[in-house]
């Protein structure tokens, strides 16, 4: 990525993020204060380099926490950057792993969480038509490296769009979409 285009992105995502006094949705004021304390909490488990900053690592597993999935859908695609997540899932997960849209579960079964690569985007209405089977509106997505580029930044402004996405959050090294139907639809730029 571009040094230049990375500081640029940092700063303008930095001005228009919001902290815990900048959010009036009592959802994702629970979420993120909840996050928050979690991942004081958390520790540094990972000793090798990883694709995140240990405070980014830190709040991924704070998400995990607070979300508490039982049943996970990670699908990777091209670079298999997704599979990272896998050390952030406990052995009580059932994961399920599919190589790109084709290698889908053939039980259309809902996923508690969905983790999915962002060169998926490009193709966002084919992607929520085929994972429509597998989304409830308990489910929760989250796409990493959603700012690695001018095209990745394009592609989520999309994506965030979709009429059955009705809450996103923008974290700026993931993004996660929620589709509970008693939220109204709203984005949100959060700051940790």
């Amino acid at each position: 990525m571009n040094s230049w285009f990375s500081f640029s992105e940092q700063i303008r995502f930095y001005l228009q993020s919001k902290n815990a006094h900048g959010i009036h949705s009592p959802f994702v004021y629970n979420f993120y204060t909840s996050v928050k304390s979690l991942s004081k909490k958390q520790s540094n488990s990972f000793s090798e380099p990883t694709v995140f900053s240990q405070k980014q690592n830190q709040i991924i597993q704070s998400i995990l926490a607070y979300l508490d999935p039982n049943k996970i859908l990670l699908i990777h695609h091209e670079n298999r950057k997704e599979m990272y997540f896998q050390k952030f899932f406990s052995k009580k997960m059932t994961v399920f792993i599919a190589d790109g849209l084709q290698k889908l579960p053939q039980n259309k079964e809902n996923f508690d969480l969905i983790v999915l690569s962002n060169s998926l985007l490009a193709s966002h209405k084919e992607l929520f038509r085929v994972l429509s089977s597998y989304i409830s509106g308990n489910s929760v997505v989250i796409i990493p490296h959603i700012h690695a580029s001018k095209l990745t930044i394009d592609q989520w402004k999309t994506l965030i769009e979709e009429k059955t996405i009705r809450l996103s959050l923008d974290l700026y090294f993931i993004g996660l979409l929620f589709f509970r139907t008693e939220s109204s639809k709203q984005n949100f730029y959060l700051r940790f």
